[in-house]
């Protein structure tokens, strides 16, 4: 039982880490692909 308990909020956490890591990989490329077009015009 203890062991679901650890594996749902392990799983929880997982969700949490790479919905923030795919955040800060959009705003990256993002930032990026506003320099292209600076530098470009």
């Amino acid at each position: 039982m203890r062991l679901m308990f650890e594996l749902e909020r392990y799983k929880k956490l997982r969700m949490i880490i790479n919905i923030n890591c795919y955040c800060l990989f959009a705003r990256h490329n993002a930032r990026r692909q506003l320099n292209l077009q600076s530098l470009g015009s």
